[in-house]
């Protein structure tokens, strides 16, 4: 649910008809309205380590393949019986589907960390 924020300050821009025709297009394919697409769009890009709820679903779900890739790719060349390898899989799925935000949250650090350094 959507806190009820008291937006008392307006902000407008003119755009040509091509360009509010890409607006609301962009607004449909995300389900919202074009003014609450665009006020979405401008409150995202003020912080750029914040992520809209899709983007975050969609970059959790990247950072778990890695994660299960990585680990998945160590696990199938170790020297381990067929048993403990099923076995190992079977665990690391279930870890990565316990902690997909802590996934999310470090990959997010790291991606971070290498922007600024």
């Amino acid at each position: 649910m959507k806190k009820n924020l008291n937006r008392d300050r307006i902000v407008t821009f003119r755009v040509t008809e091509d360009e509010y025709a890409a607006i609301a297009n962009a607004a449909l394919a995300a389900d919202d309205e074009p003014n609450s697409w665009c006020r979405t769009v401008a409150l995202s890009s003020t912080n750029k380590a914040q992520t809209t709820i899709d983007n975050r679903a969609i970059y959790t779900e990247i950072a778990c393949l890695r994660h299960l890739f990585h680990h998945g790719f160590n696990i199938l060349f170790s020297n381990d019986s067929n048993a403990l390898k099923a076995s190992a899989w079977d665990m690391l799925g279930k870890f990565t589907n316990d902690h997909a935000n802590a996934i999310y949250e470090q990959l997010l650090k790291e991606r971070l960390r290498r922007r600024q350094g």
